[in-house]
């Protein structure tokens, strides 16, 4: 979901959210999940106020060029 920053903080969000619940809904679905950003605290807050709740942590290792592989 994004929102330009000129049209954000006026609810848009928040009914798009509501849009996309009642659409899965009608599909019949039994929830909906998202991603989100950590450092994306509007969002977060966003969502938040929603209902929604962080249920699993996504965890990466950025790889670099120099890094050795590991030996077994």
């Amino acid at each position: 979901l994004y929102v330009m920053p000129k049209y954000r903080r006026q609810g848009i969000g928040s009914a798009l959210m509501r849009y996309a619940e009642s659409w899965a809904k009608a599909r019949g679905d039994r929830q909906i999940g998202l991603q989100v950003f950590q450092r994306n605290q509007p969002a977060l807050h966003l969502y938040h106020k929603l209902g929604y709740q962080a249920q699993s942590l996504w965890m990466i290792k950025p790889l670099h060029r120099s890094d050795k592989p590991m030996q077994s």
